[in-house]
């Protein structure tokens, strides 16, 4: 029992989590808050899958893909070029790769059935992986 109340709000936490994210005003580093946030969210998919909390599972996962899709939003609103200005979009190049690693690993983990939603995040997270480093390469 105390462990489903531990999960409960854990839950509420990831929640506040990712709107405290959105509240930052910079929007560089609300894209690197965002991913530091989607990490965290793949810990707690981890632990949730093995305490067989599929419902505490699928919510981390959402938390991950929500995440990283407010990184990237926040990199492109932010005004500035990648290529002129790419601390921050470099920062982001690294983080989802070292994510997709993290999803990598998890995918494995788990079981067959449960994989799905794991492997369409990963290739979400490449996808962006490579929109970043299309910004920061190409000439606009």
């Amino acid at each position: 029992m105390r462990f489903v109340c531990l999960v409960s709000l854990f839950a509420v936490f990831a929640t506040a989590d990712i709107n405290s994210v959105m509240n930052e005003p910079n929007l560089e580093r609300r894209s690197e808050r965002a991913l530091e946030n989607a990490d965290e969210a793949v810990g707690h998919a981890k632990k949730a899958y093995s305490a067989q909390d599929m419902a505490g599972y699928q919510k981390a996962l959402k938390e991950v893909l929500d995440s990283i899709e407010l990184c990237y939003k926040s990199l492109q609103e932010s005004g500035k070029k990648a290529r002129r200005s790419p601390k921050y979009f470099k920062k982001a190049d690294m983080r989802l790769h070292d994510l997709s690693k993290r999803l990598d690993n998890l995918e494995k983990e788990v079981m067959i059935e449960d994989r799905g939603t794991v492997t369409s995040l990963k290739h979400r997270v490449d996808e962006l992986n490579e929109q970043v480093v299309l910004d920061i390469m190409t000439k606009k």
